[in-house]
């Protein structure tokens, strides 16, 4: 018979070298909905979505059919002295 160690830490180490499946060192995390029941999953694409539509409309409104946003440049140019 082989001898087993006697320290607590060793026998745990032996343990789980011997029996891993029985003995490895892991950590098992569940999450539930509520009362244990399932996790609800949103799909957020659609929302999504239309946020991003909503937002480029408020960003666009300035620039209204017709309105080109031209000042006078187009402000990369530099501009020429009047004669």
């Amino acid at each position: 018979m082989k001898a087993v160690p006697t320290a607590p830490y060793a026998a745990i180490a032996w343990l789980e070298r011997r029996f891993p499946r029985e003995w490895q060192r892991s950590e098992r995390h569940e999450l539930s909905g509520p009362d244990g029941g399932p996790v609800q999953m949103e799909d957020f694409r659609a929302r999504l979505s239309e946020r991003a539509e909503s937002l480029a409309a408020r960003l666009l409104a300035p620039l209204a059919p017709g309105d080109t946003g031209d000042t006078g440049g187009s402000g990369t140019e530099p501009s020429e002295p009047a004669p």
